[in-house]
């Protein structure tokens, strides 16, 4: 797409709360990276995305809506943005940022649906994480379970099934 800076954030949990697990980014050459923290989008941006509707704003200095980012976009070097939403189960957990810094960028309905294409296989695959972890999860508690009633199987007093139950439980 040859942008001048892709940035992916992942949140934990709704993205309401705003805390950010992740952030991985590329940068090309003589671009500056995007600062470590940066203050939430008040006005367009937040309402657009956490409707998981794309933003593409060929002008973030021109954009009328963007008015109360304009000072940020100017800080990030930022003249054109894309922005992605990547949801979960129809939840906002991430975006996927790609940004032209040295000249205004009109992008084309091809980069949009390409790159909505990479946010989609991109939410498959983490829905595919936490599945796995979940399936991590369930098995330890079966294997505890499987456990206990083995205990409990070679008790032949109560107390010894009542004091299996306890530590397996434990």
């Amino acid at each position: 797409l040859a942008v001048d800076r892709l940035t992916l954030f992942l949140f934990r949990g709704p993205a309401t709360a705003g805390e950010m697990l992740r952030r991985a980014s590329y940068v090309a050459e003589g671009v500056p990276p995007l600062p470590a923290h940066m203050t939430s989008w008040r006005t367009r941006v937040a309402p657009t995305v956490m409707a998981l509707s794309p933003l593409v704003v060929a002008d973030a200095q021109d954009e009328p809506e963007l008015l109360p980012e304009r000072e940020l976009f100017r800080q990030m070097g930022t003249r054109s943005i894309l922005l992605l939403p990547i949801s979960l189960d129809g939840k906002l957990r991430g975006v996927l940022s790609a940004a032209s810094v040295r000249e205004r960028r009109d992008w084309a309905a091809g980069e949009v649906e390409f790159l909505g294409t990479a946010v989609r296989l991109l939410s498959a695959a983490l829905r595919q994480t936490e599945l796995v972890a979940e399936l991590g999860r369930e098995r330890d508690r079966l294997r505890v379970l499987f456990g206990l009633a083995q205990t409990i199987h070679r008790s032949v007093t109560e107390e010894e099934v009542v004091e299996a139950a306890l530590l397996g439980l434990r």
